[in-house]
């Protein structure tokens, strides 16, 4: 979740017009100081928090997907079938975008602290990364909570059945 956030918030930050949203305090004391704007913590922080519920709720829909049990066949050349659970596309899809917009991200954030001689905006990084972990424990909690009966997930599915031969022969001719 924290690296779903950290990927959100790098594709968002940088894609801002910093002096619409900061003070001309701020920028004159960045310029004075001769650091890059974009790197505000304060605006950081604010955008992390707001990503945080953004990032939970698609993670959430993974959670869905993986407690309801659906499956998807695929046939495959010969005699040969694959099931696979639905929630793994959507879950590699997050995961691979998370890993990698979150890691350009952290680079790119910590590069231009150490090159400003800030290093006290980048250590807070810490602080919002135990903050959204903190954010995360309720979250969980609510889910464990509403998630104990999944009667209402799965409401108006017929039992899987067993495939016999003649369904593998039906998927493969279409």
């Amino acid at each position: 979740m924290i690296l779903l956030t950290f990927g959100l918030l790098g594709s968002i930050l940088f894609n801002l017009d910093v002096e619409q949203w900061s003070s001309p305090e701020d920028l004159c004391r960045y310029a004075e100081a001769g650091m890059n704007p974009e790197y505000n913590f304060v605006m950081f922080l604010t955008i992390f928090g707001l990503l945080v519920p953004a990032s939970i709720a698609l993670l959430s829909i993974s959670w869905i997907l993986e407690d309801s049990g659906l499956v998807h066949y695929s046939f495959k050349e010969g005699d040969f079938y694959e099931i696979e659970p639905i929630h793994n596309k959507y879950g590699s899809y997050l995961k691979g975008y998370a890993g990698i917009s979150s890691l350009i991200f952290v680079f790119k954030f910590a590069l231009e602290a150490s090159n400003q001689g800030n290093l006290f905006d980048m250590a807070l990084v810490l602080v919002a990364i135990i903050m959204a972990l903190f954010c995360v424990i309720p979250t969980l909690m609510v889910y464990k909570k509403v998630l104990k009966d999944k009667s209402f997930i799965q409401k108006g599915l017929s039992k899987v059945r067993i495939l016999s031969e003649e369904d593998l022969k039906i998927g493969r001719d279409n």
